[in-house]
């Protein structure tokens, strides 16, 4: 977990669920995308990122925010 004075930088964790799925079957922010995702695809994207070795997901959340992702973020390692 990273944090700054306005931001948290942190891994994804179940409780980011409904506001992931939020964002991920929006037809508007999957525009790039064949198809927004429905809960299970959501469910598996999630799982994806946290068993992949050597990649992590993290969301970006305004300070002082509960829950409600901001901006989704993969890291990869290189090598």
């Amino acid at each position: 977990m990273i944090e700054t004075e306005r931001l948290l930088l942190r891994e994804y964790t179940p409780d980011d669920f409904a506001s992931l799925y939020e964002s991920l079957s929006d037809a508007e922010t999957m525009a790039h995308y064949p198809t927004p995702f429905d809960e299970a695809r959501t469910r598996r994207w999630m799982w994806i990122q946290h068993r992949l070795a050597g990649r992590a997901a993290f969301c970006i959340l305004p300070c002082g925010a509960g829950s409600g992702l901001t901006v989704s973020v993969s890291a990869f390692q290189s090598g």
